[in-house]
């Protein structure tokens, strides 16, 4: 897999966890690019950048959204248990001072026997206070726990169905648009929109199969190094479809979304 238009980045960081995370992702089956940027410029001869930000990794752009928000999520509980963890670890540590604290105090013999007792009973109270925190932050860490790996299965739930859907829609316009091509990031944003979108969407696909001349053009954009001639078409009250001329001759259905998604549009037509 090399870097192209068709991957997002999703991670920059060290090496160590770009490395776990790929394995994590490719184990739900989802394919990772790994950029090593220290490593590529110490093999060219020089060294440049930080191990903290080496590590980049890529994945398809129809599932970077997704991946997004799931590693993301991910990421909060793990942070949130490693604070738990850290104030567990105080509370152990506290709790033994106390024990530490009680043993002493039993031992002043020289203290009056009502004091003594006093100070007892304050300090086993806060022990027991601090058990039962323990115990509440030992049940938060367990539910955390709980939470990740519901994130892990839906993560494998979530790429699985959206490729499902995607050979389905493809399979379907291949058979009901046969003189037009339909671009993969087309399809992926196609499976974004509404119920309603999708079908104003495709009344402006099936016009460019059956009728391309009564489609209607809001504007020309232009995308890529080579500027080549993309036009935009409006659909609802903001739907937005984008679309060339292949050099077959063919019409090519680029990428559909809506006017709150149109800066995303934008930016993959520029990168063709």
């Amino acid at each position: 897999m090399s870097v192209s238009s068709d991957l997002s980045l999703v991670y920059t960081g060290s090496r160590v966890e770009g490395l776990l995370l790929k394995e994590l992702l490719e184990e739900k089956g989802i394919g990772v690019f790994k950029k090593d940027t220290l490593e590529a410029s110490v093999m060219a001869g020089w060294a440049d950048g930080s191990p903290e930000d080496a590590c980049r990794l890529f994945v398809e752009t129809k599932n970077a959204e997704e991946i997004n928000r799931l590693i993301k999520l991910e990421k909060t509980h793990t942070q949130k248990l490693k604070s738990l963890e850290e104030k567990r670890e105080q509370l152990r540590s506290e709790t033994q001072r106390v024990q530490t604290r009680l043993a002493t105090v039993k031992q002043q013999a020289s203290k009056n026997e009502e004091d003594l007792i006093h100070d007892i009973v304050l300090i086993e109270e806060k022990l027991e206070n601090n058990l039962a925190l323990q115990k509440r932050q030992s049940q938060e860490i367990e539910l955390l726990k709980e939470q990740i790996l519901i994130s892990e299965k839906e993560k494998k739930k979530v790429s699985k169905r959206k490729s499902k859907a995607s050979d389905s829609i493809q399979k379907r316009f291949r058979t009901l648009y046969k003189d037009i091509l339909v671009n993969e990031r087309a399809i992926s944003d196609y499976l974004d929109l509404n119920e309603e979108m999708k079908l104003k969407s495709e009344e402006i696909i099936n016009l460019l199969n059956n009728n391309p001349t009564m489609v209607p053009i809001k504007r020309k954009v232009f995308g890529g190094k080579k500027a080549e001639k993309v036009l935009e078409v409006a659909f609802g009250y903001k739907g937005r479809l984008y679309y060339r001329k292949s050099q077959g001759g063919k019409i090519e259905v680029l990428t559909i979304g809506t006017k709150n998604t149109q800066a995303k549009e934008l930016e993959f037509l520029s990168r063709l």
